[in-house]
């Protein structure tokens, strides 16, 4: 059984959004742009709050319930990349009207606190900032609530439609040494009204398996889990409304829900675990991670993150 992520309520992570100046070429506006490669994840830095060491060897532990400072970190002077960390990033992409990849322009990223409103702040992420499409993106710690909302700004100062997560939700998602990435959004200018609050669930492919590893020539079908949390009851979500990388889950010849509630991880709490066709699935060699959405029995969109090898 792989280990699953622990719960990370309490998580001591400052509240973090790095920034730096735009890339010194600049583009013309709206039009379509290809991403320069940047550094590699590799070459990370601690984010501030879990206690441990930063690139300076400083520790940065707080007290439980401790109020964090509304503070924005910009890079240091004459740095040329933001470093992501591991796991904690936004995969994001951007189309216009007609579907077509615009430049990013800058990412609005709003915190608003449950309890503490007077901290509410908004900020700009340049980018400079971005690595092949990630974010680094560091929420509140999960002790404090709020949520976080996030849409772009184009050059030419159109604006997509927004994201809003929940910041324990967010660290519960955060699987660092895993995947890369927290959530993936397509921010869209022709929904520029639209706002959609996602909630972020945990998953476990290949449940059941000390790997998550995939055979895309295999017939058979892959189990994944949806986990129950303190956050997340699995059986609140809409079988019918799954996909994992864009395949629909099985379901019976007689269209009943195939999934089943069982305790995948060992903690008493019943987990979802459906099935989905390997063969279909819209992967390729090099993907280390896999997307599966859906809603809520509510209609909530839902949506979770699992790392993956595929082998031959």
């Amino acid at each position: 059984m792989k280990a699953i992520m622990p719960y990370l309520v309490g998580a001591a992570v400052l509240t973090l959004l790095l920034m730096q100046a735009a890339c010194g070429s600049q583009k013309s506006p709206d039009s379509a742009a290809t991403a320069t490669p940047q550094q590699p994840i590799g070459t990370a830095t601690t984010p501030p709050g879990t206690g441990q060491q930063t690139d300076g060897g400083a520790q940065n532990t707080p007290t439980a319930g401790e109020e964090w400072p509304n503070t924005v970190v910009a890079a240091p002077s004459g740095q040329e990349n933001v470093p992501l960390v591991s796991g904690a990033n936004l995969l994001l992409t951007v189309i216009d009207e007609q579907g077509m990849p615009v430049p990013v322009g800058v990412v609005e990223y709003s915190v608003v606190y449950t309890n503490i409103p007077g901290r509410n702040r908004t900020s700009e992420v340049k980018p400079a900032s971005f690595h092949d499409g990630l974010l680094p993106v560091y929420p509140p710690p999960a002790h404090i609530p709020a949520t976080v909302s996030l849409r772009v700004v184009t050059p030419g100062g159109r604006t997509s439609d927004t994201l809003v997560v929940r910041n324990d939700e967010y660290w519960q998602a955060f699987a660092p040494n895993e995947v890369d990435f927290v959530v993936v959004h397509e921010f869209d200018l022709s929904k520029t009204e639209q706002t959609t609050k996602l909630k972020l669930i945990t998953i476990d492919i290949n449940s059941g398996s000390e790997t998550s590893a995939i055979n895309l020539s295999s017939d058979v079908f892959i189990p994944v889990a949806i986990l129950t949390t303190p956050l997340f009851d699995a059986a609140d979500v809409d079988q019918t409304s799954l996909t994992l990388q864009g395949v629909v889950t099985r379901v019976k010849g007689n269209g009943v829900d195939n999934g089943s509630l069982e305790d995948v991880g060992g903690d008493g709490d019943l987990d979802l675990v459906v099935h989905f066709p390997t063969a279909d699935l819209q992967l390729t060699a090099a993907d280390t991670a896999a997307i599966l959405e859906g809603t809520t029995l509510d209609g909530t969109p839902l949506q979770g993150v699992g790392s993956i090898s595929i082998v031959p």
